[in-house]
Parts: structure tokens; C-alpha cells; sequence
């Protein structure tokens, strides 16, 4: 059972790998790009969100391309702090490039802290139920 473990965490760790450094990458680009083009627009920087880390706002924001209208609609209404952009102001805005880029960016990051999440599982699974030392 502990060579499945270490065999599924070798695995996860080269997902990591493929999936955490493109999606650095994008994040990074879309940061640079896309979003700094929407809060340097005076009637779209309001409908940003309001948060006071760069990088979650980024991150925020790029989840508005990950997730289908529908969803960021709802989070948008139901979120009791400010910090979801407004999709209805937005998206009329957004190009393909825009669109192709937050999309790729949101899910190849957050795939890659699910890999990294998995590994730590693991590691507690071998920790807790295997004569294994950190």
C-alpha cells in the first residue's frame, strides 16, 4: 500500500510540474495583460471588485473567465464582501483573448494547488498509518 501512495504522489508531483508552471505563467501574463488593460479603464475598474491584495485579485478576477456565467453570476450576488468582479459589466467587454487566457490560467493554477493538496494528503496518510518519519 505504501509503494501505491509514493507511486501516486511521484505521479501528482510531475502533474504539479506541468500543470504549476504554465499556469504561473499565465497567471503572471493575465496579470499583466488583461487585467491591468480593465483597471486602467475608468468604468470598468468600479465593477473590479474590491480587494486589498494584487494578487487574489488576479486571481478573482481571472475565475470570472474559469467558471460558466451562470456561477459567477451567483457568487457575484450572494458574496457578502465586494471582491467578485461584476459579470454583467465585464463580460460585453471581454475579448476571446481575454476569455482563452483567464480560463487557461484559473484552471491550470488551481489544478496545480489540487496536486499539491493530494500530495500532502499523502504524506499524512503515510505519516499517520505507516511506520514513516517526516
Amino acid at each position: 500500500m505504501l509503494e501505491i501512495i509514493e507511486t501516486v504522489q511521484g505521479i501528482l508531483v510531475y502533474a504539479f510540474l506541468f500543470l504549476g508552471v504554465p499556469g504561473g505563467l499565465l497567471i503572471s501574463l493575465f496579470s499583466q495583460t488583461v487585467h491591468r488593460k480593465y483597471r486602467k479603464n475608468k468604468e470598468l475598474a468600479p465593477a473590479m471588485g474590491a480587494t486589498s491584495s494584487g494578487f487574489l485579485d488576479v486571481l478573482f478576477f481571472s475565475g470570472m473567465f474559469g467558471w460558466p456565467l451562470v456561477v459567477t453570476r451567483w457568487m457575484y450576488r450572494r458574496h457578502p464582501f465586494p471582491i467578485i468582479p461584476d459579470p454583467d459589466v465585464l463580460m460585453p467587454h471581454a475579448t476571446r483573448y481575454d476569455r482563452v487566457v483567464g480560463f487557461l490560467a484559473y484552471w491550470l493554477f488551481h489544478s496545480a494547488g489540487f496536486c499539491t493538496l493530494l500530495i500532502v494528503v499523502g504524506e499524512l496518510i503515510k505519516y499517520l498509518f505507516f511506520d514513516y518519519s517526516l
